[in-house]
């Protein structure tokens, strides 16, 4: 898939389990599944693995 259309489908994964489905439902994890691991394909691993610690650190995982 070419970026322009990785981009798209993400998008409409994300605006679709925000707007169409059930809150928490089944079908809006697997909308939301999907649309993360289109855009973890997309980022270089260095970009995972800063988002990897901005999520622990914003969740207070790491405590000194």
């Amino acid at each position: 898939m070419t970026s322009d259309k990785v981009i798209r489908e993400i998008v409409f994964l994300e605006t679709t389990a925000k707007y169409y489905c059930a809150r928490g439902s089944q079908r809006q994890r697997d909308y939301l599944a999907n649309s993360r691991q289109l855009r973890m394909k997309q980022n270089p691993p260095e970009t995972r693995e800063l988002y990897k610690l901005q999520a622990i650190i914003r969740t207070g995982a790491i405590h000194d």
